[in-house]
């Protein structure tokens, strides 16, 4: 099952990552790009046939875009980037912590 998420992450990671290279500042495009990749590696490996490990996905092709695509792209594009994933990262824990708060505290 991991197993399978690491590959689907490789494969979404390095289509994504073609994408990005022929991106010529387009800050929103690159964004977008980078979400609808990371939710359909997700998607396709967690509710479909294929039954992997989407997290794992997640995980990999996050990895293989931090390693591959950061170099290429233009300095604007990957301050964008950083901008909205570290929103959505604080967005995300904060949520998850709230959350948990409430169940644990009732």
């Amino acid at each position: 099952m991991t197993l399978g998420g690491v590959i689907v992450g490789l494969l979404f990671g390095f289509v994504v990552s073609i994408w990005m290279k022929r991106i010529i500042r387009d800050h929103t495009l690159s964004i977008v790009i980078t979400i609808i990749g990371s939710y359909l590696s997700f998607y396709l490996c967690e509710f479909t046939w294929l039954k992997f490990g989407g997290v794992a996905a997640v995980v990999i092709q996050g990895l293989y875009l931090a390693a591959v695509v950061k170099r290429k792209i233009y300095p604007e594009s990957e301050q964008a980037l950083d901008t909205v994933w570290s929103t959505m990262a604080f967005s995300g824990m904060t949520v998850l912590f709230v959350l948990v708060g409430v169940i644990a505290g009732v």
